[in-house]
């Protein structure tokens, strides 16, 4: 992503967007990010960078800490836990894809972003698979926080032959 798309972005974020780009720029571990919709928390240039993915792409951010995020999407409100882990950034590569009353298969579902995404779009069910154990917790945990039950996480991988892997 570009230095253009990233002002952009942190510009309708943040009120204080000069100083938010110029604290990562000097590599600083934490940075005070003031929302244009008057929340403020300390974060990291992770956090900063998911938060303005957001409010640009997705929605209106509800609450944030370094831990969570809660943001609405078609009026209804989502929460991620350990969303710097999923990349938030890149839900709008499936803006065009329509999944309104179908079923989607999220391969690699990580901490179950997309698969709340998914859902919040409309999905009338939508099975996610992530092998590793760390973020099948996550996706676990965000799809109950969102009280999806037509979202499905399974702990396993999905692969073009038979076999085990062991994934630690």
């Amino acid at each position: 992503m570009g230095l253009l798309e990233r002002t952009k972005r942190y510009r309708k974020a943040y009120e204080n967007w000069i100083s938010v780009m110029w604290a990562i720029y000097r590599n600083k571990p934490r940075i005070k990010l003031k929302l244009r919709n008057g929340l403020e928390l300390e974060g990291n240039p992770t956090v900063a960078a998911s938060i303005s993915c957001v409010i640009r792409f997705i929605g209106e951010v509800r609450r944030a800490s370094v831990e969570l995020i809660e943001f609405t999407l078609n009026s209804k409100s989502a929460i991620l836990y350990e969303y710097t882990y999923g990349d938030l950034c890149a839900l709008r590569d499936y803006d065009w894809l329509n999944v309104k009353g179908r079923r989607v298969l999220d391969v690699s579902a990580s901490i179950g972003d997309t698969a709340v995404y998914f859902a919040l779009k409309g999905a009338r069910e939508v099975v996610a698979f992530e092998p590793y154990p760390f973020p099948y917790s996550y996706a676990l945990k965000n799809v109950e926080a969102n009280g999806l039950k037509k979202v499905k996480v399974i702990n396993a991988e999905v692969s073009g032959h038979d076999g085990t892997v062991k994934v630690t």
